[in-house]
């Protein structure tokens, strides 16, 4: 829709300014919240760039392996050719998967525990995640089905790639408002007693079922079907599993603790 806006005739991306948009958003919030569970700013900043880091590593390495065949890679690497490595090709699973890991390692940075920015960190993911949306959509990235219905959406830009004369259905915005009820959900369960880790299962159990359903309204090739499912599809069920194993477990030890 909008690729790129300008100012002052400089060309910003608006994708690019959407993430930046929503790293503001994110940390805002975690430090706001640091103030009130008076935990430090400092370790709030170390496991959020940690957690960044991770994610934009696993990000561009799930897109690479969606992307390219192992083949590709390495003959791209054997011919000196690093450009499949440049570009804003990112899928967020791979990123939220690797943010994990990086928050646990900020966490031992911070010599503090993991579960103690629980609170801080993960009701406001969806919230970022939402605006990443809003980026995807005026990039014409991560786009929907052709559709003519209500809130069609038209790529004029023929930068995106699509057809300029078809219309496509709002894949972007329907996930970003389902992800700001999701943090609307993880919001209020933050603010009541709830077990370690716990706030986190939810998040991931909750986006799984979206991310699932949602996987088959989307137009865009580039997604790694297999089997019938796409990748976010198989990472979904995974994620969605391992939940129910962590939680059935967590019953039975409770079980015996009684």
């Amino acid at each position: 829709m909008c690729p790129y806006i300008y100012i002052f005739n400089k060309t910003i991306p608006t994708y690019g300014l959407c993430i930046v948009l929503a790293a503001i958003v994110c940390v805002s919030f975690a430090i706001w919240r640091a103030k009130k569970n008076q935990i430090l700013v400092e370790d709030v900043f170390i496991v959020f760039a940690s957690g960044c880091g991770f994610a934009m590593i696993g990000a561009k390495l799930l897109y690479l392996i969606v992307t390219y065949s192992l083949e590709d890679i390495i003959n791209f690497i054997k011919n000196g050719d690093f450009s499949f490595l440049g570009g804003s090709g990112l899928v967020f699973l791979g990123g939220l998967i690797c943010s994990i890991l990086g928050g646990w390692v900020g966490s031992l940075l911070a010599k503090r525990k993991f579960s103690d920015f629980e609170a801080l960190i993960i009701p406001i993911i969806p919230v970022g995640h939402a605006i990443g949306r809003i980026g995807c959509l005026m990039a014409g990235c991560c786009y929907g089905k052709l559709y003519n219905g209500p809130f069609a959406v038209h790529y004029k830009n023929i930068a995106t790639g699509l057809w300029t004369e078809e219309s496509y259905f709002p894949i972007q915005l329907l996930e970003a408002l389902l992800n700001c009820i999701i943090a609307v959900v993880l919001y209020i369960r933050s603010n009541k007693a709830h077990r370690e880790y716990f706030l986190l299962l939810d998040y991931l159990m909750y986006y799984s079922i979206v991310r699932f359903c949602l996987e088959y309204l989307r137009g865009d090739a580039m997604r790694g079907i297999y089997d019938g499912f796409s990748t976010s599809q198989w990472i979904s069920i995974a994620l969605l599993l391992i939940n129910i194993v962590i939680r059935v477990l967590k019953k039975k030890q409770d079980n015996r603790d009684k």
